[in-house]
């Protein structure tokens, strides 16, 4: 949407739709129904652009490479936004998922924003590299669970050395073994 001489973002649904425009001293918001649906830090200059990344999510759904060149994610960065784990985990699902895959992984990642509070994802992200756990699902899981912090989370697995007092004595398979042998090892076994 344009205000004065300069272009604010509106989510990508709202494309050919009214929308009303609030300017304050230190903000723009939009309004569409009356209800809120976006609100930037004014901008001064002239012909200047202020692009939201949760606006272009749709659209950036069909297209997932473009994800990564966008201006939108650009500003994102620039404006602090977007913290470093993200890029450990786009990177870990593009490793997974390919380029395509794992950028629509990333995508599904960025929709939790609108149900829940950004630093609940971000902890929520961490979590999920922290446990290796590189899907997006993973971290909506994480999400569920009360708290995500990591300091709280369920304590470490045991060592492997451990596990030595759950073995048992292997047991005589040659029975078995005859069994496989054929109709007449089966007999002999029955007599």
């Amino acid at each position: 949407a344009r205000v004065r001489t300069n272009w604010y973002s509106v989510p990508v649904h709202l494309v050919g739709m009214r929308v009303e425009a609030r300017v304050h001293t230190a903000r723009v918001e939009f309004r569409h129904g009356g209800k809120l649906v976006g609100c930037h830090r004014r901008l001064y200059g002239h012909h200047e652009e202020s692009l939201k990344l949760e606006h272009y999510l749709e659209l950036l759904w069909w297209k997932p490479g473009a994800l990564g060149r966008s201006r939108p994610l650009r500003q994102a960065r620039q404006r602090g936004e977007w913290p470093a784990c993200y890029d450990e985990l786009w990177a870990k699902l593009k490793e997974r998922y390919g380029q395509s895959g794992g950028s629509r992984q990333m995508l599904e990642v960025l929709l939790a924003h609108r149900e829940r509070p950004h630093e609940e994802v971000h902890r929520a992200v961490e979590a999920a590299l922290a446990y290796g756990c590189y899907d997006a699902s993973a971290v909506r899981v994480l999400l569920r669970q009360e708290g995500c912090s990591i300091a709280d989370a369920s304590p470490a697995l045991m060592k492997f050395g451990d596990l030595d007092r759950y073995a048992r004595p292997a047991g005589d398979t040659k029975l078995y073994d005859e069994l496989l042998g054929g109709a007449s090892a089966l007999k002999e076994a029955c007599r």
